[in-house]
């Protein structure tokens, strides 16, 4: 029989572990995007692994290496579970962000989308407003600003064999679907 006043000493540590689990190892931080932030990073952190460690609590962090804008640059990139979510890439300075690359269907954006969302899910039929054709890197690419996100874009890509630096026809454009969404500082 159950008496009130007399605990177990095993179900007092079993509770006290599961509040330490909650507060201290439960889940990282989400990696939300917004214009202003991805999770707890945004246009004040410090290009600076030690920091982003720190900030990114139960993620993997690993150095990275991208050519950008024609030089050889190193990021870092954090995964979960062995995931790649982000790549962040640093500012000229070295110790601002630039950028960051979403590169997992797991974030979700302000206006809930996400890596792998069809263009028509976002822009319907019609042309994307200020739509762009990706140069270098994203060469065969779209990209389209999100709608009431300053500072994210989309970057659509999908079977097309036109001409580099064009935007396919909107039959085309409409099988796409978001491969990254570029967040910058």
């Amino acid at each position: 029989m159950f008496q009130p006043n007399h605990v177990k000493p095993t179900a007092i540590i079993l509770a006290l572990s599961c509040l330490c689990l909650a507060c201290f190892g439960g889940k990282p931080a989400k990696l939300d995007v917004t214009s202003l932030s991805i999770g707890p990073i945004d246009g004040e952190t410090p290009f600076d692994r030690p920091y982003l460690e720190d900030l990114l609590k139960g993620y993997r962090i690993t150095e990275g290496y991208a050519e950008d804008r024609g030089r050889s640059v190193t990021t870092v990139r954090v995964l979960l579970e062995g995931q790649e979510m982000i790549e962040i890439y640093p500012g000229p300075d070295g110790a601002s962000i630039d950028r960051i690359v979403v590169k997992s269907p797991d974030i979700v954006d302000g206006n809930g989308n996400h890596v792998g969302t069809s263009y028509t899910s976002i822009f319907g039929d019609a042309p994307a407003p200020n739509a762009q054709p990706g140069m270098s890197e994203y060469s065969g690419h779209v990209l389209c600003p999100a709608p009431g996100l300053s500072n994210v874009t989309y970057i659509f890509h999908g079977d097309w064999s036109g001409p580099d630096g064009v935007i396919p026809p909107q039959n085309i454009l409409q099988t796409w679907s978001v491969k990254i969404i570029l967040w910058r500082s």
